[in-house]
């Protein structure tokens, strides 16, 4: 029998058989990174962690699209193959503690990512400020100097 443990608490791992351990450790590590999340989903949390952890003020737009992709990624199954060393410190020790740094760089990933594209959206142009000039949008763009 190993033992994982976590911010969470503590945890069994069956260990008679080899090939279920990386089944058995998937789940503890979902939920500890959904622990991880939902923490950070609560009131402000995500606000003051993007805040003090990348020196960025979200917009309302962008605080959105984060929860929405931090929401995914709680629900998301565990890409073991993302926690290899992980899995490794588990099979070769009978006792494993998990650091919540290694769940924070896949959290931070997705952030940057939403992060960046909520940048890459176009704002919405008024077509109206061409029309007085009777062209459109696309003779604009093609016409040459």
């Amino acid at each position: 029998m190993k033992t994982v443990r976590t911010t969470s608490g503590t945890r069994k791992i069956e260990d008679w058989n080899a090939n279920l351990i990386p089944l058995q450790l998937r789940e503890i590590l979902q939920d500890q990174r959904k622990t991880l999340i939902d923490r950070l989903l609560n009131e402000n949390g995500l606000q003051v962690y993007v805040d003090h952890k990348m020196g960025l003020k979200m917009t309302s737009a962008q605080n959105g699209k984060v929860r929405g992709g931090l929401g995914r990624l709680m629900n998301a199954g565990i890409d073991i193959d993302n926690y290899l060393p992980i899995l490794e410190m588990v099979l070769q020790n009978e006792n494993t503690y998990i650091d919540s740094g290694f769940f924070y760089k896949e959290i931070d990933s997705c952030i940057r990512r939403c992060m960046q594209e909520s940048q890459l959206t176009l704002p919405h142009m008024e077509m109206s400020s061409f029309d007085g000039m009777g062209m459109n949008l696309m003779d604009v763009l093609n016409r040459r100097n």
